[in-house]
């Protein structure tokens, strides 16, 4: 495997709060929710992003799509 190898990370922002960045649009796609494009809020960020909250726990899935 080599070391440049892009993969998927989560991050715990806090103990309610979890971001999940994926590296394959197709994995991403895959995942049953609505999806948000940030590109016109954040220019010229090109993020996507799907969310899901249960209790009490909200967690971020994030695709950069330029990354």
């Amino acid at each position: 495997m080599a070391d440049q190898e892009k993969r998927n990370w989560a991050y715990v922002a806090t103990p309610r709060q979890i971001h999940v960045g994926m590296v394959s649009r197709a994995e991403f796609n895959r995942i049953a929710l609505p999806e948000v494009d940030h590109r016109k809020l954040l220019p010229p960020e090109s993020l996507l992003s799907k969310t899901v909250t249960g209790s009490g726990v909200t967690v971020v899935f994030q695709f950069w799509i330029n990354a």
